[in-house]
């Protein structure tokens, strides 16, 4: 049924999600020579999650990519500094290495995008 391919599709994309985000854990430790693992790969799934909530998805809806990225990087700074109490030693390489910011923050939008497109599309 249509119910049942919606939800297999929805399994499918998690298991993307976490693929991408444990690539992007290993890009992050080759780089830069840190030891992240599973708790920063849950870390960064609950930023994605968290910021699917913000109003950014209706500001998605509006604009185009390159209009929601200011928007975007205020919620990023606001829910890495949420972060800090989880982890302050992710928190502070993040936020002592530009670079590494930055990957995040572009990792972090690139996915929310992908996210609200492909929601787009099952409605």
């Amino acid at each position: 049924s249509r119910a049942e391919k919606k939800f297999k599709r929805k399994l499918e994309l998690k298991e993307e999600e976490l693929t991408r985000i444990s690539e992007f854990i290993d890009m992050i430790n080759f780089q830069f020579g840190t030891y992240y693992g599973e708790y920063e790969i849950d870390l960064i799934q609950q930023m994605m999650i968290n910021l699917m909530k913000k109003n950014l998805i209706d500001e998605i809806s509006k604009r185009n990519k390159d209009e929601i990225k200011p928007l975007f990087q205020k919620y990023y700074n606001k829910e890495l500094k949420n972060k800090i109490k989880s982890n302050k030693t992710l928190y502070n390489d993040i936020n002592n290495n530009i670079e590494m910011k930055n990957l995040l923050e572009d990792f972090l939008f690139d996915e929310l995008y992908e996210k609200y497109e492909f929601i787009n599309l099952l409605n």
